[in-house]
């Protein structure tokens, strides 16, 4: 995930994740990015601080500080250590989001505003999704609805 034209657009700066970088979810316009949780020093066009838009490989390990709406309804932990997955935005597809280990994947537009994690290993993983198995039915097979 890696919104550069955040950087044109919106003058944000944007740059690789690092392992242990604590980030915060935000939503900027139609995208929804992790930042940079603490802010850091931009020169030009004027000195200030500001966050930066983190780019993530898809594979990458977080620690996810779960909000209650998702530990209740999921009965997931406070603290959950997920997979970053970079989905194309494709009908049926949730773009990009976040695995949990049994298996759970959420976009991150699902995600709350706010929401931190900190990068475990921001090194890009081979994973392997399993392709959905599609079943052939007849048509004579069918029930009618009623």
């Amino acid at each position: 995930m890696c919104y550069y034209s955040l950087n044109h657009e919106r003058r944000m700066p944007v740059r690789t994740a690092r392992d242990n970088d604590r980030l915060v979810m935000d939503h900027v316009g139609n995208a929804c990015v992790f930042m940079t949780e603490e802010k850091e020093w931009r020169i030009l066009p004027f000195p200030r601080l500001v966050q930066k838009v983190v780019c993530l490989s898809s594979g990458a390990k977080l620690a996810l500080n779960v909000d209650h709406t998702w530990q209740e309804a999921a009965g997931l932990e406070e603290t959950e250590v997920v997979t970053f997955v970079e989905n194309q935005h494709t009908a049926g597809k949730l773009g990009d989001g976040v695995r949990f280990s049994s298996g759970l994947e959420i976009g991150l537009s699902s995600l709350l505003a706010g929401t931190t994690a900190t990068v475990l290993d921001a090194r890009s993983a081979q994973i392997s999704i399993p392709e959905p198995q599609l079943i052939a039915i007849k048509k004579e097979e069918l029930a009618p609805v009623s």
